[in-house]
């Protein structure tokens, strides 16, 4: 959606860095850390830092653009 019919160049995500699944996940779609907020969070009795995240959208096509589309993109036309 974000690629295809918002026809962004890139997403971010922020995700604590003890959320050690959700940060798994994310390299698996293909998201890089590209900065790091130090103890961010405060829970349980500590501080966690926050990791940045970007996707860009060569990543995304390289990786699931020709099998991944839910919406067909729009024409240049339609973007205005």
């Amino acid at each position: 959606y974000l690629f295809d019919y918002l026809d962004l160049r890139g997403t971010t995500a922020e995700i604590a860095a003890d959320n050690e699944r959700a940060l798994r996940l994310a390299a698996r779609i293909g998201y890089t850390e590209f900065a790091r907020g130090h103890e961010v969070y405060y829970r349980d009795g500590a501080y966690t830092d926050d990791v940045y995240l970007r996707l860009d959208r060569e990543t995304w096509d390289a990786r699931f653009g020709a099998s991944e589309r839910e919406y067909t993109p729009l024409s240049p036309e339609a973007s205005g």
